[in-house]
């Protein structure tokens, strides 16, 4: 508990290894650069940050040094071929040699993690072979595969997305968020708010093989809002329905933004509509055209106007005009 674990890069072997039989082992508030590998027995990580790259601001825990693999571009920073795996409110990334974290055979549960910036030739977030993975509460973004499922691949084992997990920002020639290649894989609501997927019944969704490029679950529409928890507002593209009047929403809202001075926002609106020229708009949030105002006499107003803008000296204009005659 609380100590960085680090490696030397020129010996052949893990951090360590947890082999069928041994006792139940709990990495709490560590820091590890290197991999584990786990072929038996159960393991818990707690609050801890495993990386692939010593580099970095030096930590002022106690470090303990063991011996670690040559760089040969299969190695995951968390590596499961048997047993069971409990990950909790723990870090991934920097891993370059090969995915976060890889699943063969046995269980994993991860709950509130993050797998960042790591990169390997296929599922540099997560690449499930076998076993079973259940994966909670958890952001897999920033991640680059060089060959295919930038997040997220599945070629064997079961797989469950569950409770507002999100990937987002991943890279892959193919499947740049999930490639999905084999065994099954379904999601559980709820999603994070302003998301949605499609279920036709119950709770989650069975997701069809292929590669996903786009961010999953997939963001609300441009006009449309998604601030309700409510299950059944979370499983079609419909969101929790349109953007109200006199505010926009330009894509997996939340909370809509105000529609600024100048502008109106009908119903739906994923961005603000200048007032026409030669009216404008003093107040926000407005919600059709309607409330844009008649330039005043001697006073110019371009597209877009909040407040009209006198004329100059020696020139005129009458009302309703976009700009001044001298």
């Amino acid at each position: 508990e609380g100590a960085e674990v680090h490696v030397d890069a020129s010996v052949s072997a893990p951090l360590f290894t947890v082999h069928k039989g041994a006792p139940r082992v709990h990495l709490r508030g560590l820091r590890l650069v290197g991999a584990v590998h786990v072929s038996g027995g159960t393991v818990e990580m707690s609050e801890c940050h495993s990386t692939g790259s010593p580099h970095g601001s030096p930590s002022r825990r106690r470090a303990l040094r063991t011996s670690s693999p040559a760089a040969d571009g299969s190695r995951a920073g968390l590596r499961i071929d048997g047993g069971a795996v409990l990950v909790r409110g723990t870090t991934f990334s920097g891993h370059v040699d090969g995915p976060a974290i890889a699943i063969a055979n046995g269980s994993l549960t991860v709950q509130g993690g993050l797998l960042r910036h790591n990169h390997a030739m296929a599922g540099a977030g997560l690449l499930v072979t076998g076993g079973e993975a259940d994966i909670k509460n958890t952001l897999i973004e920033g991640n680059t595969a060089a060959e295919s499922g930038g997040g997220l691949k599945v070629t064997g084992g079961t797989v469950r997305l569950s409770d507002r997990t999100l990937m987002r920002g991943n890279a892959a020639p193919e499947g740049a968020t999930m490639h999905l290649a084999g065994g099954e894989t379904t999601y559980r609501l709820p999603t994070p708010l302003g998301r949605w997927v499609v279920i036709s019944s119950g709770l989650a969704a069975e997701l069809t093989p292929g590669h996903y490029d786009s961010a999953f679950p997939y963001p609300c529409s441009a006009g449309l809002v998604g601030n309700s928890d409510v299950l059944g507002l979370q499983s079609g593209p419909s969101c929790a329905g349109p953007c109200p009047a006199g505010q926009q929403c330009p894509g997996a809202t939340v909370v809509p933004q105000a529609c600024e001075q100048g502008h109106f926002c009908l119903l739906g609106s994923p961005a603000a509509t200048p007032c026409p020229s030669g009216t404008f708009g003093a107040a926000a949030n407005l919600t059709s055209v309607d409330g844009c105002s008649e330039c005043p006499m001697g006073a110019a107003c371009v597209a877009g106007t909040a407040e009209p803008r006198p004329c100059d000296p020696g020139s005129y204009s009458g009302a309703g005009s976009a700009s001044c005659t001298a």
